[in-house]
């Protein structure tokens, strides 16, 4: 019993592992870029709608986000 166990486990691995190669033979380059602004709303009018800020950002293809800029901006 064991040993049919054990054929049928090794089976089961070369069946995944056989699935597993399948490489794409084109790479799609993709690439965005823009800004990302928050504004925060403090219905009573206090100091909290003063921490507006905005990011500038881009990424190519799935590498790191990168930030280009980030400023705050306050509107009195």
């Amino acid at each position: 019993m064991t040993r049919l166990a054990m054929l049928v486990l090794l089976a089961l691995e070369f069946a995944v592992c056989g699935c597993a190669n399948n490489t794409p033979s084109t790479v799609t380059n993709t690439s965005t870029s823009g800004n990302w602004e928050a504004q925060l709303i403090n219905p009573s009018g206090g100091q909290a709608s003063l921490l507006n800020f905005v990011v500038a950002f881009n990424v190519t293809n799935t590498g790191p986000l990168n930030i280009t800029g980030f400023a705050f901006f306050n509107q009195v």
